[in-house]
Parts: structure tokens; sequence; C-alpha cells
């Protein structure tokens, strides 16, 4: 299928960036915003995160990176670009369980303005 990669050891663990009340809602499931108006979840590879977050998030403090076990991620995840880029990004299209999260935390902003994450330095 056009846009899918083959899944490699990169893709044991995705990222989503989190927003916090999202997160800290009652349920089994994990339902995003992007899930009810796109019909995905956005997640990224390690080696995506920061960028995603400094292009879309800049400034933000309040943020979490949510770890998840691809695994564990129970429909489809369709790795597209749907901008018409080139670099590919895993789409989850299904509601996250919590039980798939391995962990959660915050996604830090440094004085400087780049975000950073202790989460990205252990996954390798």
């Amino acid at each position: 299928m056009k846009g899918e990669t083959e899944v490699t050891q990169l893709d044991k663990w995705l990222y989503h960036i989190a927003e916090p009340a999202q997160w800290l809602a009652v349920g089994a499931d994990y339902v995003p915003t992007g899930l009810v108006t796109e019909g995905f979840v956005h997640l990224s590879r390690a080696e995506q995160v920061l960028d995603t977050a400094q292009r879309y998030y800049a400034g933000r403090t309040d943020l979490l990176l949510l770890t998840l076990e691809r695994s564990a991620l129970p429909s489809e995840i369709r790795h597209e670009n749907l901008a018409g880029g080139t670099e590919l990004f895993p789409h989850h299209y299904g509601v996250i369980p919590r039980s798939a999260v391995l962990r959660c935390e915050p996604l830090l902003l440094s004085e400087s303005g780049f975000f950073s994450s202790a989460a990205l330095s252990e996954s390798d």
C-alpha cells in the first residue's frame, strides 16, 4: 500500500505529544482530538518527536510525551505523509488503550526555546 513502510526495530516504541487535559480525561482509552477530527492519532518515531514539537507546539510548556508500545496498539498503523512531503509519520487509526502507554512525562521546553525529553535518549 502506498505510504506504508516495513516495521523495523525503530518502531518498537512510538511517541505521541499529548495535551494534558485530554490525557487526564477518565476512561480506559485515550482519545485525542486528532482521532475525532482527522480519523487517526498522530504519532512519531523517536527521531521525529523534537522536530514535530518545534514545528507544531513552539513555546508550549504544558505538553506531555507518551511512549507507546507499538505491539499493544490494536488498530492499523500507517506510515504516511498526508501533507505532501517525503518524510513518513506513523498514524494510528483508532483509540490508544492506556495499557499501551509505557511512559508519560513532560515534554520539556528549555530557556532557549527547544524541546527535550529523557524518554527519547533512553529509547536507543
